[in-house]
């Protein structure tokens, strides 16, 4: 099974193979009848406790209120609302329900493709590129077999046929045989 997803259904994706790879951490208890081969995050906000989305949330943004919404409902922790803004209890929620925090050995491969838009800017307009570092950097260091891409100029999910090749590429090269 290869899991895809972009966004939120990205870190769905992820976050199912965490699931797989450490189940007691979240609870899950999926059941996973066939093993994931590979998850793909295409602009997956994989670390919801990046302090992108931190000072978001504890700022009074129209986005800050937007994730707010969001979160509370991933999460059903609903300390996200704009009155009694508490750091600690914000993180320790986004932290247990990122995929990033729940990479072990065990984890399924992952193929990530994130973007920047501007080039070089830290964002892709809502997913921090930082997100995807420390995802990579994590699986890397656990010996989970990752791959990755960045390309600038593109908004968050727009259509992107290079890195689409690269996923068929990729997948083709590794897992089919």
């Amino acid at each position: 099974v290869i899991l895809v997803g972009g966004s939120a259904g990205a870190h769905l994706a992820t976050l199912y193979a965490a699931d797989e790879g450490n189940p007691a951490a979240l609870g899950l208890n999926l059941r996973h009848r066939l093993p994931v081969a590979l998850a793909v995050s295409q602009a997956g906000p994989v670390d919801l406790a990046d302090p992108y989305y931190v000072e978001t949330l504890l700022g009074l943004t129209p986005m800050g209120a937007m994730y707010a919404r969001l979160f509370s409902w991933l999460t059903g922790e609903y300390e996200f609302s704009l009155t009694g803004r508490d750091r600690a209890k914000i993180t320790a929620a986004l932290t247990k329900w990122s995929p990033v925090t729940h990479v072990t050995a065990r984890t399924p491969p992952c193929a990530l493709l994130y973007t920047r838009n501007p080039a070089g800017a830290a964002d892709d307009g809502l997913v921090p590129v930082s997100s995807m570092e420390k995802l990579r950097d994590r699986l890397t260091a656990a010996g989970v077999r990752v791959w990755s891409r960045v390309d600038d100029g593109i908004g968050h999910c727009q259509y992107n046929p290079e890195a689409d090749r690269w996923l068929v590429d990729l997948i083709l090269g590794e897992f089919v045989r």
